[in-house]
């Protein structure tokens, strides 16, 4: 085998773990809350809001409320606060991926023992040593692993709510810091466990007198997403802090 036949094969394995790449998620606009609750709860899902995302199981949907577990807590959200859900296929990943690796390796097996061929005189398993045949099996068992994902499905859950960032006050951003927090004494009130630690807060204004306060933490090297609704009259007890 010539040097234009090897590079063929390369360029079409090239083109194969680009193609795995693509993400393959069904794009539902406005959906009704009782199917999407009905169709995936007790299943995992990413959860945005505008674009902070976060990860829990669905439990249920009452009165306008997103009920979700994180960490084996179960947590209340105001479905307006959603932008979008995503939830993976229902199926399982890990054999998807089982045999996506072994059908990938296979591949790489046949190219890397053909490149092998061309590229040395080398003779039986030998070829398997060489190092565009190693070269060709570990990137066809990634490979194969990539392409397993192109197969399994999920659905995008667009929401048509509108969400707003809230600036509580010009002299901090719309991202309030751990170093803020603690100078002006403002949002001290937020419920954290033990040892846990506020990484940063943000207010989201949705509905007509709705607030989201978001607050990121982290407890050793765990990170977690929590938040407490709020009215207008709790942010102007926040903003009277801020001298």
């Amino acid at each position: 085998m010539n040097l234009p036949i090897i590079k063929t094969w390369t360029v079409s394995f090239a083109c194969l773990l680009l193609a795995a790449c693509g993400e393959n998620l069904r794009t539902v606009h406005n959906p009704k809350w009782q199917e999407v609750i009905d169709r995936n709860k007790i299943s995992g899902a990413t959860i945005y809001v505008d674009e902070v995302d976060f990860s829990g199981k669905i439990i249920e949907m009452s009165s306008d409320v997103l009920v979700i577990e994180r960490y084996g807590q179960r947590m209340e959200l105001p479905a307006d606060a959603v932008s979008r859900l995503v939830v993976p296929y229902q199926g399982s990943k890990k054999s998807a991926h089982i045999i996506g690796g072994v059908v990938g390796g296979g591949i790489g097996l046949a190219v890397g023992y053909v490149a092998a061929d061309a590229a040395s005189n080398q003779k039986g398993a030998k070829k398997l040593a060489h190092p565009l045949s190693l070269l060709s099996i570990i990137g066809g068992t990634v490979g194969g692993v990539l392409v397993s994902d192109m197969f399994l499905k999920g659905d995008n859950y667009v929401m048509s709510n509108v969400l707003n960032k809230y600036l509580l006050h010009p002299t901090i951003g719309s991202e309030v810091t751990p170093v803020e927090l603690k100078m002006y004494k403002i949002f001290d009130d937020l419920p954290l466990d033990k040892d846990e630690q506020i990484l940063q807060v943000q207010v989201f204004h949705f509905g007509s007198n709705k607030y989201l306060v978001l607050y990121d933490t982290a407890t050793g090297d765990r990170y977690n997403v929590k938040w407490k609704v709020a009215d207008a009259a709790y942010l102007e007890s926040q903003k009277a802090k801020i001298k």
